[in-house]
């Protein structure tokens, strides 16, 4: 991986691949697509992975990965699509996520997540499909997510979220 270093599209989905993804794929700086879905790769997301700051796909979802996610993935700017839903992580959405201003899909559903949806998620104002769905998420939906002005789709069925439906929803468009 290391010799390819000018690299800008890599597209390994819908294969047999096992193991776990090279530390190494950090040194691929001109990195902006990253498709290693439905495939069966373990461990952890490497975080040289959250150093690739140009970075606008990161596709990793229906693999077997576990841990948690690097609070370092608040360094990509430029990502406008995370999908990793469907594996094992565990831990908490970090609060860093928020800084993904790019972001235009975020699918996490199929987890072990624990923990609340950030309060700042109402700042990512290029969201358009959210997948929260099938974790262990916990207390209120927040309030300023209904105030996105581009969410057409929100999932977050199959957690333990608790509390009222936030009036904000009327602001939905």
């Amino acid at each position: 991986i290391s010799e390819l270093v000018s690299m800008e599209k890599f597209f390994g989905h819908n294969n047999l691949l096992s193991g776990t993804i090279p530390p190494l794929i950090g040194q691929l700086d001109f990195l902006v697509e990253l498709d290693l879905s439905d495939n069966n790769l373990s461990g952890t997301i490497p975080s040289e992975l959250f150093g690739i700051v140009d970075l606008e796909k990161v596709l990793l979802c229906r693999n077997d990965l576990i841990g948690s996610i690097s609070s370092n993935i608040g360094n990509l700017a430029s990502l406008t699509n995370l999908w990793l839903d469907n594996n094992d992580l565990t831990g908490k959405i970090p609060e860093e996520i928020t800084n993904l201003i790019a972001l235009e899909n975020l699918l996490l559903e199929g987890n072990e997540l624990t923990g609340v949806i950030p309060n700042g998620i109402s700042s990512l104002t290029q969201l358009n499909f959210t997948n929260f769905a099938s974790n262990n998420l916990s207390g209120p939906i927040p309030p300023g997510i209904f105030d996105i002005p581009n969410l057409r789709f929100l999932y977050l069925s199959n957690n333990n979220l608790s509390g009222q439906i936030p009036d904000t929803i009327s602001n939905a468009e």
